[in-house]
């Protein structure tokens, strides 16, 4: 009986003579270009690692922390995570939240980062500033940066960052878990396209 309903279906369509109306159909939607990212390794650098001095209670402990997260914020970037920013930050670093929703949004987008490589070239300590707490210390990096491509995967292009400087500030806050971030900021003179 349901073969005879399907043939009889068939038959009654194709049996007749004008065109049937076309569906009305929904805008089309507009797609969001898919870039791959580019070849070879993710990170052709070495792994960072921390240094024995992150475990002093003293500035150049503070600088120690710091210096690891200057190469683990990108290592973890080009994987698609923040894990050591997230072990090393205090909740209330707004630059490391802001950092943090940033790759957690290109993750979810599909996008990717590649590259930003810093070669620390100077560094200098400064204590705590006016109205600071006792236990901050500012640990400053100058750094040459390597080129980068990141893809937010949303937008219609690939920004490219060249090879450029930087200057890189942490502010540090000593706490019974250690040093940890408080905020951080970075000026990099380099092209983007």
């Amino acid at each position: 009986m349901i073969v005879a309903l399907s043939i009889a279906a068939v038959a009654a369509t194709t049996a007749c003579s004008h065109e049937p109306e076309a569906a009305p159909s929904a805008p089309p939607r507009e797609s969001t270009p898919s870039f791959a990212p580019p070849s070879g390794d993710v990170w052709p650098y070495e792994t960072p690692s921390l240094s024995p001095d992150a475990e002093r209670d003293d500035d150049a402990g503070a600088c120690a922390v710091a210096e690891y997260l200057m190469d683990a914020i990108s290592y973890d970037a080009v994987r698609g995570r923040h894990d050591a920013l997230d072990r090393y930050s205090l909740p209330e670093c707004p630059t490391c939240q802001e950092f943090s929703d940033s790759i957690d949004d290109e993750v979810r987008n599909g996008g990717w980062t590649r590259g930003d490589y810093s070669t620390i070239t100077g560094r200098s300590i400064l204590g705590p500033q006016d109205g600071d707490d006792a236990s901050i210390v500012y640990c400053v990096f100058d750094a040459d940066v390597a080129e980068a491509q990141v893809w937010d995967g949303v937008s219609d292009a690939v920004t490219y960052y060249g090879e450029g400087t930087a200057r890189f500030v942490f502010q540090m806050q000593r706490t019974e878990r250690g040093w940890r971030v408080k905020d951080w900021s970075s000026r990099t003179d380099r092209e983007i396209s």
